[in-house]
């Protein structure tokens, strides 16, 4: 464990950068669906991170940073030292943002975190987990509760599913054909940019991409 605490100091963290880290624990009743469901906690630990990550993005933006980039380590701790089931995570971010600065990278480190600020990334973050945990079935509730992506989202998966059985053939060869999408959504127009929603669907076309391809992605840009 320590060795790799010194590996990620020496080798993967920038030196320059401040470091802050962020920590999700979870509810007794949601304990036990994580305990037994690995993927479930995967995605909420990404809606965390994107939360997170969102948040510094939008101040990167307030201070005129465009483009800029964070980034994170992440843990997943499954119990507690006394081996009671308690998963939750660890997330160390750089605390700032990386920007282009005529043709350098320059870190701008976030400075002074707010009460307010804090709180609202919170807020962000168990709404959107919660809204997952009821669309999962997880949660009592609604589990019809659509997701503000979620129209955009099938719309993409229509277009994905009717070119899937397409064939190419060129040079006598069978080519077969798959497309990726991204979908962004904003929930709050006062904080972000068509910019800025162009490079989150962009992100999420990547990140469909990298899962395996012939698949769609969403983010929800609320936070940033």
């Amino acid at each position: 464990m320590s060795a790799t605490a010194a590996d990620l100091m020496d080798y993967v963290l920038p030196r320059h950068s401040g470091l802050r880290q962020w920590v999700l624990t979870c509810p007794f009743a949601w304990r036990p669906a994580l305990g037994r469901d690995g993927a479930l906690l995967g995605s909420l630990t990404r809606i965390f991170e994107q939360t997170v990550q969102g948040f510094y993005a939008r101040r990167a933006r307030e201070g005129g940073q465009l483009g800029a980039k964070t980034g994170s380590v992440t843990v997943l701790q499954r119990t507690s030292s006394d081996l009671r089931l308690n998963p939750h995570v660890h997330s160390v971010f750089l605390d700032g943002v990386w920007h282009e600065q005529e043709d350098e990278l320059v870190f701008v480190g976030l400075g002074h975190l707010r009460t307010g600020e804090m709180g609202a990334v919170l807020a962000h973050t168990i709404r959107r987990i919660e809204r997952h945990l009821l669309r999962r079935g997880v949660l009592p509730g609604n589990e019809d509760v659509e997701s503000p992506a979620e129209p955009a989202l099938l719309a993409a998966d229509r277009i994905r599913k009717r070119v899937e059985p397409e064939v190419i053939t060129y040079d006598g060869r069978r080519i077969d054909v798959t497309i990726s999408a991204g979908v962004a959504t904003l929930a709050d127009r006062s904080r972000g940019s068509a910019r800025s929603l162009l490079e989150a669907a962009d992100a999420a076309l990547y990140r469909a991409k990298r899962q395996g391809r012939n698949r769609t992605a969403s983010v929800e840009m609320s936070e940033g």
